[in-house]
């Protein structure tokens, strides 16, 4: 059998788990904006339509809980029953689908931490330190009116806090839509978060899929390699251990919608690989 036709099988019976970044990779908003932001009506229905068919929905994201409700409001609404994990602020929580919280593990003296490095953004206009999360620290620079300039600086800044700081790692990114620097705890990233949802043993799932685009993602697709399952690199700054390549979210959401397509017998395989993107390969 033929990886896209596993793919394709295990869509029809409910085995696939879906790992999910956001921005970049499935979805786009502006970056270091929470609140308030759109939802992602025909998105989260087809996220729906997969779990209805019994997949799995995981989001593995460096966004606070808040974004991710924004997004998806039926998904995360506190009576909803799906089998969706959410993973938040680069690993540092993680919300089972009962709601119930599997990890949380916070940067050491955070307050103090995020002070000083919102005093150090003050130089940069449009830079800023993320609101709404609880665990980890996100500078964003996208907006900042020299963006090269204040990465580099606040890189600096961040690893000498970092070293100065027992406790803690550097997750830099730069892309040319977006730029910014995490603060998480030592040794906790997205490959650690989907080592800890994968072997929580409650999945039903023969297939794992992730989706990133950035060196953040990098850690969760070496644990979607390493368990036989597929990783898709999105954009231009994927990494490039990404065993398959997509354009943009666009793609990402067209995919998937045509995999939802399969689990709920809307389209036929055949249907579906005549529609899926022409630069897909698996």
């Amino acid at each position: 059998m033929n990886a896209i036709t596993r793919v394709f099988n295990d869509a029809v019976s409910g085995n696939l788990t879906l790992m999910l970044d956001l921005d970049g990779a499935t979805v786009y908003r502006q970056p270091g904006i929470h609140d308030p932001v759109a939802p992602e009506d025909k998105f989260e229905a087809d996220l729906i339509r997969l779990m209805d068919s019994g997949c799995t929905v995981v989001i593995n994201t460096g966004r606070p809980e808040k974004f991710v409700q924004n997004l998806f409001p039926k998904i995360t609404a506190p009576n909803a029953k799906y089998p969706f994990w959410l993973v938040t602020e680069t690993g540092a929580r993680i919300r089972k689908p009962d709601q119930t919280m599997l990890f949380e593990k916070g940067v050491p003296n955070i307050e103090n931490v995020r002070d000083q490095l919102k005093k150090a953004v003050d130089a940069y206009p449009g830079a800023m330190v993320e609101d709404h999360k609880m665990c980890a620290i996100t500078v964003s620079l996208a907006a900042a009116d020299d963006k090269r300039g204040a990465y580099s600086h606040m890189l600096t800044v961040c690893n000498d806090l970092a070293a100065a700081t027992d406790g803690v790692d550097i997750i830099p990114v730069y892309k040319p839509d977006d730029a910014y620097i995490e603060i998480v705890p030592a040794h906790i990233h997205k490959g650690t978060a989907a080592e800890a949802v994968l072997d929580a043993g409650s999945l039903n799932t023969t297939t794992i899929l992730c989706f990133g685009d950035s060196n953040a993602d990098e850690n969760m697709m070496v644990v979607t390699n390493d368990r036989g399952g597929y990783s898709f690199g999105v954009g231009t700054k994927a990494p490039e251990i990404a065993q398959i390549r997509l354009t943009d979210y666009k793609t990402s959401q067209e995919l998937i919608g045509h995999l939802a397509d399969l689990s709920t017998a809307k389209s036929t395989p055949d249907q579906v690989r005549a529609a899926l993107p022409m630069n897909l390969t698996i």
